[in-house]
């Protein structure tokens, strides 16, 4: 029926499956769907040539990015206007960019064997493969990769902090892999895909038990307010201001009202409180003494306010930043994004006479990749992500004062894609991401979803899409968490991500090799 059915419509076939895959991700989160891709990556392999094999694949992938990335479009309807006319190229176009990885990887791929059953499997590295340059190339996208999959389940999630995100899209294709071969009753094969992704996933259940071990008296993270715990030192607010007002100057006591109310919605007010990003909707230092008495207000007498706000320098440059702020309103330290948003917070084409209508006449500027680390005043360190910079793997692993940091904060403003996936997408990769780095991780969001999650992710608390509220956080010092919450067994096993990578990649090539050799055994007989 199968074989029929792609016989008949390949094309349309692997769209569907790509879009019935794409429910493996959050918020569906439903892991099963994800063998849709099974069964289309064995209508890629079972291809007539290697252009029919790439455009099955990017059909494929289409349907995956179109489901999972409809959301976007949300965005054009906030300012409404002439950007609506983007709006087949945000829902249609862009997925089908992202596609091209897909299509350009299988078209090479499809090559290196003329035995189906063992094209399936180089055809799951190329794609693999293709996620992984997909997360680097053009700046990169890593945004629903195939390895989010394993985020479905509590245990499978797990296992991005033994190999890291790249590996984890190999590990993904290595199951689709195993589920196509099984439809051609390639059981070996199947059975020998399968193993590296066991062997992880045996991994992931020990570190569950790590968790379990170190709840609830040493986790790094943890919801204040009760009487078993101490008192809070985080107050985090997502005051829920609606996308179209919150530049509209009129509105901006109002704003900064509500704000204060969250604030100080209970008693006593902890030292440290986090507004989301661009919370404070205004420039500095143009408005430094609005900013100043705001944090007065909001602030104890020994307290600092950590929000993001936008800035210029001394050059008129504008920049996406997070202040760090004494109780008087005086500035300590500055954040400033270092990884842009294409077409949102610059526009690659500039040049282009038409632009300056559609995205605005000015570009953000990156931050520099070299910053201050950012220090509280009890010496607690903090790693800063502003918005999507959350998505990237290895990231805060690049810049080696992360490795100090006590926790991760995550600010963001989702306002811009209503009661979407992308919201429920986006706060799924930053628990990844606290797997990933073993570090608890607080993301704030205008609205979004705010959440803490420890350094297992599990999830602390959280406000809901589009409500109003603030959440208290104590945050254990890192002498306190364990010298083996960012260990296994002892073994620090972030540095060797890059070893696990090539070993995987090198495990599919030598299996691919080792049934080609058999195969040409066997016609020889």
């Amino acid at each position: 029926m199968l074989r029929s059915l792609f016989d008949k419509a390949p094309l349309i076939s692997c769209f569907v499956c790509g879009g019935l895959a794409a429910f493996a991700l959050a918020p569906a989160s439903v892991w099963p769907a994800a063998l849709a891709l099974s069964v289309s990556l064995l209508g890629i392999a079972s291809a007539s040539s290697a252009y029919h094999a790439g455009l099955r694949a990017f059909m494929t992938s289409w349907g995956w990015c179109a489901t999972s990335l409809y959301w976007i479009g949300h965005s054009l309807f906030i300012e409404g206007g002439v950007q609506l006319l983007l709006l087949p190229v945000v829902v249609l176009g862009l997925p089908a960019f992202l596609a091209l990885f897909w299509g350009a990887f299988s078209f090479v791929f499809y090559r290196f064997s003329a035995r189906r059953e063992i094209r399936i499997i180089w055809l799951a590295l190329g794609v693999g493969c293709a996620d992984i340059a997909r997360s680097m190339v053009f700046t990169g996208f890593p945004w629903n990769v195939t390895g989010h999959i394993f985020g479905a389940h509590p245990l499978s999630s797990q296992a991005i902090f033994f190999v890291g995100q790249h590996s984890l899209n190999i590990l993904a294709m290595a199951c689709i892999a195993a589920g196509a071969s099984v439809c051609v009753y390639q059981w070996r094969n199947a059975f020998v895909l399968a193993i590296p992704v066991f062997v992880v996933l045996g991994l992931s259940a020990d570190r569950m038990e790590q968790a379990k071990q170190h709840h609830p008296a040493s986790l790094a993270l943890y919801q204040a307010g009760n009487p078993m715990t101490p008192t809070a030192d985080i107050r985090i607010l997502q005051p829920a201001i609606d996308q179209a007002e919150k530049w509209v100057r009129e509105k901006q006591i109002e704003h900064l009202a509500q704000m204060t109310a969250l604030g100080l919605s209970d008693v006593p007010v902890p030292e440290l409180v986090i507004l989301p990003e661009s919370a404070l909707a205004m420039l500095w230092p143009q408005s430094r003494d609005r900013v100043a008495a705001f944090t007065r207000q909001i602030t104890p007498f020994d307290g600092q306010l950590l929000s993001g706000i936008l800035r210029t320098d001394k050059d008129k440059g504008l920049y996406n930043s997070v202040i760090l702020l004494d109780h008087d309103g005086q500035h300590i330290q500055f954040y400033d994004k270092k990884h842009l948003v294409p077409f949102g917070e610059y526009v690659p084409f500039r040049f282009l006479p038409f632009i300056d209508v559609i995205a605005g006449p000015v570009d953000f500027n990156a931050g520099s990749q070299i910053q201050e680390q950012l220090t509280l005043s009890d010496g607690r360190q903090i790693a800063l992500l502003i918005c999507y910079e959350v998505i990237f793997p290895q990231f805060l692993s690049q810049d080696p004062q992360n490795a100090s940091a006590d926790v991760i904060i995550n600010l963001t403003n989702d306002g811009w894609f209503g009661q979407t996936a992308g919201p429920y997408q986006h706060l799924e990769q930053a628990r990844l991401r606290a797997i990933e780095e073993a570090k608890p991780l607080i993301r704030v969001a205008n609205t979004g979803i705010s959440a803490g999650f420890d350094a297992f992710g599990t999830e602390i608390a959280r406000i809901g899409l589009n409500q109003r509220g603030s959440l208290d956080f104590h945050l254990s010092s890192s002498s306190a968490q364990g010298d083996d919450i960012g260990n296994w067994r002892g073994l620090e096993v972030k540095s060797y991500r890059n070893e696990i990578l090539l070993i995987l990649l090198a495990f599919f090539v030598l299996l691919c090799l080792r049934l080609e050799k058999a195969g040409q055994t066997e016609d020889k007989k």
